[in-house]
């Protein structure tokens, strides 16, 4: 969320971190392939990677995934890490 009205007690009692401008998206790694799709549902990227699920493994698992939560920003290429959502068959909760 944004932060409008700082409040006085901001420095001893919160906790921040720097959020880069991007658009908000859903990473998701499967069947060989990671997509990145928008909050509207299109996807906007599709390549390889290292996630579970998403090409690049050593070992092939059909079954393994990984649904992330980020934000892309495009002309750097780089999805910085929100949340992860399932993880190689595991939904992840705090």
């Amino acid at each position: 969320e944004w932060l409008v009205d700082v409040p006085d007690d901001f420095t001893a009692n919160w906790l921040f971190t720097i959020c880069p401008v991007g658009k908000r998206v859903l990473v998701v790694s499967a069947k060989g392939r990671t997509r990145i799709f928008t909050k509207a549902g299109k996807q906007i990227r599709s390549f390889p990677s290292r996630l579970p699920g998403g090409g690049l493994q050593k070992q092939r698992d059909n079954n393994s995934r990984a649904v992330l939560d980020g934000i892309y920003v495009e002309d750097k290429r780089t999805i910085f890490l929100l949340d992860i959502m399932f993880w190689r068959g595991e939904i992840c909760r705090v």
